[in-house]
């Protein structure tokens, strides 16, 4: 192989390689949302009103490393006890979660 031919091949191989590094660069195309849209849905969803945050010793609303919103509640039942919950959803369905005896579900009981 000539000089020539194998310095061709060298920026080939070079170009497409970056090329391939750039399209699995982690988060390069993706957008999480922020606590604060996580918690703005959090306040919109019904459960709200008869759940409140687990635990002041962690995050009780954070955003995951895969960009969801992670939440951990207790929940009230029907008999007035708590339940204990964690989700982890979009913002989407952060808003549709309801409280169903104590469980946190998306879109009713």
């Amino acid at each position: 192989m000539t000089v020539f031919k194998k310095r061709h091949l060298f920026t080939a191989l070079f170009v497409l390689g970056m090329g391939a590094t750039a399209s699995l660069t982690p988060g390069a195309a993706q957008s999480f949302p922020t606590v604060g849209q996580c918690r703005g849905a959090w306040n919109n969803s019904s459960a709200k009103s008869t759940c409140d945050y687990a635990s002041p010793v962690y995050a009780a609303l954070s955003v995951t490393n895969s960009g969801q919103c992670l939440i951990y509640v207790d929940c009230l039942t029907s008999k007035g006890g708590t339940r204990y919950n964690n989700f982890a959803g979009s913002v989407n369905e952060m808003s549709r979660l309801h409280n169903c005896n104590g469980r946190l579900k998306l879109d009713g009981c």
